[in-house]
């Protein structure tokens, strides 16, 4: 592979003839949103749903550092998860609304949340918020939601000279599952547990969809361990809200039965943290069902550890990159991730997957890759810039 001239990327490697499904209703390069969730999962989706809008996206994973970003930067949107630990979502806003000398002071706000119902969104707008958006976020209305809610001169269109079309799709890029191969996805929930079609539904493309996965496997360890801790110290509200976030994230990933088993749990809960004759029998029913939970949770750990494991272990034995190839490499990437074009930098990391880097770049290299899946320019920026 020859990265000389750069602009042979753009042409021969940043298009997938395979994939024309998608295309972007608008971008926003000088835009810059902050979106607080306290389950990485939920962060890399909407990454990866906003991946093409070349949209500048921060991320907090709790009120608190939330409310800590937003004092340091304006953002034209915050999207704010409802139920997290330590500050909700709705004291998250109450905060932000009662700086009134800060900068995200009058900053649209939008509330995530898996638990719409009737009435959700006058209690979202009673409580300071613009709008809400249900959770598994549909791709199409978050695009909506957020070009309602920018200011227009920020919002480019197909028209507009700057906006930058990418022909063809990128890296097999589309916004629903394909459903030509009913036999594969049957074989896939058989030995993994997983039903593929809403997945790629909730995620939007398979990229998005294996770095879901790889967060709800990382994450099982601890999260199982600490639903366990508060089981024992009957300690209800963190409970409820770890249950509450596994319904959401097992769902995202197609693990129907366990998300509606921590929903049921999820209710209990909720009825534990109130009073009267039901406190009893829901605080029983967690007692009984808790266990289960827990196995089915931890059972992805092995379930999943083909695919996951797979993901981060090192290839064997793999050919040393060329210093030139490895200096031009770079180089492209520095073009195409100041671009936002984060199609074509696809193709260059795909590329070097064929050779193993310099041992002295490979901890940056692999930050880097993990910023260039997570679109995050600025992230991928400060480690190009780290590399020679």
């Amino acid at each position: 592979v020859d990265w000389k001239p750069v602009g042979n990327w753009r042409t021969e490697h940043g298009q997938d003839s395979g994939t024309a499904n998608y295309a972007e209703t608008f971008q926003a390069p000088d835009a810059r949103i902050l979106v607080i969730d306290d389950t990485p999962m939920n962060l890399t989706v909407i990454r990866g749903l906003l991946r093409l809008t070349r949209i500048q996206i921060d991320t907090a994973g709790d009120g608190i550092s939330g409310l800590e970003a937003a004092r340091r930067a304006h953002y034209h949107i915050i999207f704010i998860d409802h139920l997290m630990p330590n500050l909700d979502g709705l004291e998250t806003i109450a905060a932000l609304r009662a700086d009134t000398s800060g900068m995200n002071f009058a900053t649209p706000c939008v509330a995530l949340t898996a638990n719409a119902v009737s009435g959700a969104r006058e209690m979202y707008l009673s409580a300071g918020f613009s709008d809400y958006l249900s959770k598994p976020i549909d791709s199409i209305k978050l695009e909506e939601m957020i070009e309602h809610l920018l200011p227009p001169t920020l919002v480019l269109h197909r028209s507009d000279g700057a906006f930058q079309l990418k022909k063809g799709g990128w890296n097999g890029i589309e916004r629903r599952a394909n459903g030509g191969n009913g036999y594969a996805a049957q074989l896939f929930k058989d030995y993994f547990g997983l039903d593929v079609s809403p997945a790629l539904k909730n995620c939007g493309t398979k990229e998005v969809f294996k770095d879901a996965l790889q967060d709800f496997y990382d994450e099982i360890p601890r999260k199982a361990d600490a639903i366990e801790a508060f089981v024992a110290a009957a300690d209800w509200k963190n409970y409820t809200v770890l249950v509450h976030a596994l319904k959401s994230s097992a769902r995202l990933i197609g693990a129907g039965q366990l998300s509606e088993l921590a929903r049921r749990m999820e209710e209990c809960g909720n009825a534990a943290l109130g009073e009267g004759d039901g406190v009893r029998a829901a605080v029983a029913e967690i007692l009984g069902r808790t266990p289960d939970l827990l196995a089915q949770y931890r059972e992805y750990r092995r379930k999943l550890m083909p695919l996951c494991d797979a993901c981060v272990s090192a290839p064997a034995a793999l050919p040393p990159v060329p210093p030139e190839k490895f200096a031009d490499a770079l180089a492209a990437l520095r073009e195409f991730v100041g671009a936002f074009d984060f199609g074509s930098a696809d193709a260059v990391i795909a590329e070097l997957s064929a050779w193993s880097v310099p041992a002295d770049s490979a901890g940056r290299y692999e930050t880097l890759k993990s910023c260039i899946r997570a679109a995050d320019q600025r992230g991928a920026m400060d480690a190009l810039a780290a590399m020679p």
